[in-house]
């Protein structure tokens, strides 16, 4: 399952494109060594993954854009210890606000899917996001 959700991770931002659709990816994720400071974690390399995967597809309600996404999160660590395991898939849908050139605003709904390897459980349910991006590139001095 953890193979599979890296793989998808890594390959669905290439596999998802469309000709109408302005399909736009996001990729991010860290590794740290050791784990943790605690003794166990001593030589354990930890990692996380998180792939979104946006369409716009020009959808608007009013001045926002209705904007679907999927999120696809990994965790684990070199020594397969299951408590640093965790794989959580996120469906959801935003309206995005341009609050000036260079920032925006969303409020949204998603639905999460969230399996805890150490108990073997999923939890899932619904529930609401807010968020903000503030994003501007400067140009380079010669």
């Amino acid at each position: 399952m953890r193979i599979l959700l890296l793989l998808l991770c890594l390959s669905l931002p290439q596999v998802a494109q469309a000709k109408k659709l302005k399909v736009s990816t996001i990729s991010w994720g860290g590794i740290k060594s050791p784990n943790s400071l605690t003794p166990s974690d001593v030589g354990n390399i930890g990692f996380d993954l998180t792939t979104k995967i946006s369409l716009d597809a020009g959808w608007t309600l009013g001045r926002a854009k209705l904007v679907p996404y999927v999120t696809m999160y990994t965790q684990g660590d070199s020594l397969g210890y299951v408590y640093n395991s965790k794989d959580k898939i996120t469906v959801g849908v935003a309206l995005k606000y341009k609050v000036k050139h260079h920032a925006n605003v969303s409020f949204g709904m998603k639905y999460d899917y969230d399996f805890r390897a150490l108990t073997g459980l999923a939890y899932y349910g619904v529930g609401l996001t807010s968020d903000y991006g503030l994003y501007r590139a400067r140009a380079q001095k010669r």
